[in-house]
């Protein structure tokens, strides 16, 4: 062969390689690429869900506080005859009234509670009683939105000692408004909640501006954050943890210098979105999370919370991306050179083997049918050979199980379904449930599609992801547990309430509230009180049946779905009724409870079916307690 022609076909081949590499890289990285946003956004998602889910059991517990401490005669009669000239003595009453409260609120991550005036004048600050008379108008808004609207406030807010997660309730007496009270919890609370409950280390920053414009004295409480000068830290909080956990604090204080450097070039309150950084030290890898805190009055981006989570999984996606890279292109100068060669058998066997050496399950699809698998595909589904498979007449969006969340063939879809989808949503992240068929188990698998346009064929790769779908259901059903009594928290049950609404089933709701249970907690103390509930709650549970559901309500109340009509809720209530009166729990103290019970109504929303349930067991109450009544 003349020697030009034999560099004009080398140039030919060259350019073949070149584009490959350059359409290997292309669809690797945007691969990659998905991956890893998608994995960031799950954890921020997950850091949102745990923020939210926490806040909310500080606000449940913040309400029982309330009902238990606050709102009782003794106290807002010390606030009804309060006047210009017993002002003075009235706070030492008030003081004296509820310091042991609040000395036990404090060992339950209590920071601040605080009484003021119905012209939002701080009457009395419990956490620190010698700051008193300061007026709040401009600096506390939830203050003057209770007393405004005399109706309750929770949030996230500045003050002018601390910051708290806030709750703020207006105190009525004799239908008379007398001000309001609050009662706040620290960041600390939240951290030490998150940390108990899930992965990672959790910090707080807020606006600089914010508290230079609202505290007394900042310098007592806040230092400048070492990731962005704008930005405050609680000087409390950066003690505690570096006492209590000085190795994680190191990491997260070096973490942090990194981080600065590229937050130089733009600051986090011109951001105001949720975002996550992957920052390597010291060979680990992490992923650092920011979810900005809006507080009370609806402002973005006040605050952050940031949470360091040591994470390998993007490098491992980075890692790949670049080994799929070389591999892929490794393939295409081996093909090169054996098409040049004229080895046609010997290329089909490489790649061959190259599709029976990798674990996912890939399939080669032309318009009509498939022309391609390899083994562990077979192997998934059940088959000897793609003679066998293409016999079945099934296509492989026939395996896909149906379920919330994940693609399915519905009714009536052609056999171009699987196809048509990847093509035409190419940024949507698909996954799919299928049984395999070696092991009969539920797998879970991403899809991605290359469209080969010579050829006119599709490339489709299943990927197992099952793994860290289970990882990510397990973090999510033990944000959905209550922390006393393992069972199911009032946020699961508003989620599975109107889910049961949506699919318009037949289901019935058995509210339950114990009979005197405060005077248990007086006479016995807390520490029985939360035995008796656990007790409880196990007894409860051990005696419904597995289609039914049990949620801890709040304070000592339960609530339960039953997917059945009332006459069959009524049955079991009146049962577990009966082994309430009979069960001898911790130290033979007696319990009975009152039940309300009613069934969900046609085109009925979820705030009528609980309002109805709630009147029912206010109507047990009223009818002498230990009953059951339905509505």
């Amino acid at each position: 062969m003349p020697i030009g022609q034999k560099r004009r076909r080398f140039q030919t081949y060259a350019t073949i390689f070149v584009i490959f590499a350059v359409i290997n890289f292309l669809i690797n990285y945007t691969i990659y690429s998905d991956s890893r946003d998608a994995y960031l956004e799950d954890k921020l998602e997950t850091l949102t869900f745990q923020y939210s889910t926490i806040t909310g059991e500080l606000k449940e517990k913040s309400d029982i506080y309330f009902e238990e401490i606050i709102n009782q005669d003794n106290i807002l009669h010390l606030l009804y005859k309060l006047n210009p000239s017993n002002i003075d003595s009235r706070r030492e009453e008030l003081l004296h009234s509820v310091s042991d409260s609040f000395k036990r609120m404090q060992e339950r991550s209590v920071r601040q509670f605080h009484f003021h005036t119905k012209d939002n004048i701080s009457f009395l600050r419990v956490h620190k009683p010698e700051k008193f008379g300061d007026s709040l108008i401009g600096v506390r808004y939830s203050v003057e939105e209770v007393n405004r609207h005399q109706k309750s406030l929770h949030g996230f807010e500045e003050g002018r000692i601390y910051n708290g997660f806030r709750n703020v309730y207006p105190l009525i007496y004799k239908g008379e408004h007398l001000g309001s009270a609050e009662i706040s919890f620290s960041f600390n609370a939240v951290s030490h909640s998150l940390q108990d409950t899930f992965r990672g280390n959790y910090t707080f920053i807020i606006s600089k501006k914010l508290v230079d414009e609202r505290v007394f004295s900042p310098d007592e409480n806040y230092i400048v954050s070492s990731l962005d000068d704008h930005f405050y830290s609680e000087k409390g909080y950066i003690n505690s943890r570096e006492r209590d956990d000085r190795e994680r604090f190191l990491i997260s204080s070096e973490i942090n210098r990194k981080l600065a450097q590229e937050f130089n070039r733009y600051h986090l309150d011109d951001n105001q979105k949720p975002f996550s950084k992957l920052i390597t030290h010291n060979g680990d890898d992490y992923i650092v999370s920011f979810l900005p805190v809006s507080n009370i009055k609806g402002e973005a981006g006040v605050a952050y919370i940031v949470n360091y989570l040591k994470d390998s999984f993007i490098p491992r996606e980075f890692q790949k991306f670049i080994a799929y890279i070389i591999i892929a292109d490794l393939i295409a100068i081996i093909v090169i050179y054996l098409i040049i060669n004229h080895v046609r058998q010997e290329e089909f066997a490489f790649i061959n083997g190259l599709l029976e050496n990798q674990s996912n399950l890939i399939f080669v699809k032309s318009r009509d049918d498939i022309i391609k698998v390899n083994s562990r595909l077979l192997q998934f589904f059940g088959y000897s050979s793609l003679y066998d498979l293409q016999r079945s007449n099934h296509t492989i969006c026939d395996f896909f199980i149906k379920d919330d969340g994940f693609l399915y063939k519905p009714d009536g879809s052609g056999d171009e379904f699987l196809t048509e989808q990847l093509r035409d949503h190419p940024d949507a992240n698909f996954k799919v449930k299928m049984v395999d068929q070696t092991t009969k188990l539920v797998r879970i698998f991403t899809i991605n599609m290359a469209h080969l346009k010579e050829q006119d064929l599709y490339l489709v790769i299943l990927s197992d992801i099952t793994p860290n779908e289970l990882e990510k259901k397990a973090i999510e059903d033990k944000a959905s547990r209550d922390k006393l009594t393992t069972l199911y928290n009032r946020a699961k049950f508003e989620v599975d309430l109107q889910e049961s609404i949506l699919r318009r089933v037949t289901f019935s709701l058995v509210l339950m509230d114990l009979d005197g249970f405060s005077k248990i907690n007086e006479d016995y103390g807390h520490m029985a009180g939360d035995k008796l509930l656990i007790e409880l709650s196990s007894l409860i549970d051990d005696n419904i049946r597995k289609s039914d559901i049990i949620y801890r309500w709040g304070g000592d109340e339960v609530i339960l779905m039953v997917n059945d009509k009332m006459l069959s809720a009524t049955k079991l209530a009146e049962k577990l009724r009966g082994l309430i009166d009979n069960h001898r729990f911790y130290k033979e103290i007696p319990l009975n409870a009152s039940f309300g019970v009613t069934e969900h109504r046609k085109f009925e929303s979820s705030e009528e079916i609980i309002a109805r349930a709630e009147k029912a067991l206010h109507t047990a109450k009223l009818s002498g307690k230990n009953c059951v009544i339905t509505c």
